[in-house]
């Protein structure tokens, strides 16, 4: 689904039938900045140098 691309949402489940169609949901949302690993929004609130090793050389990972 092509409006739901760069878009950063919570779900949550409830009772009830299905939404037959998600587009209207997805294209009432802003979108992500592709070049970016954080979410539309997103606080800056944790320096890459703060995060754990481990997070690091995934960043690092998925970046190369």
């Amino acid at each position: 689904m092509d409006t739901a691309n760069n878009k950063t949402f919570e779900l949550v489940a409830e009772q009830g039938d299905a939404q037959p169609d998600l587009a209207p949901a997805f294209d009432s949302l802003e979108s992500d900045d592709p070049a970016s690993l954080d979410a539309i929004r997103d606080a800056d609130n944790q320096p890459l140098a703060d995060e754990p090793q481990r997070v690091r050389d995934d960043l690092d990972a998925i970046r190369n």
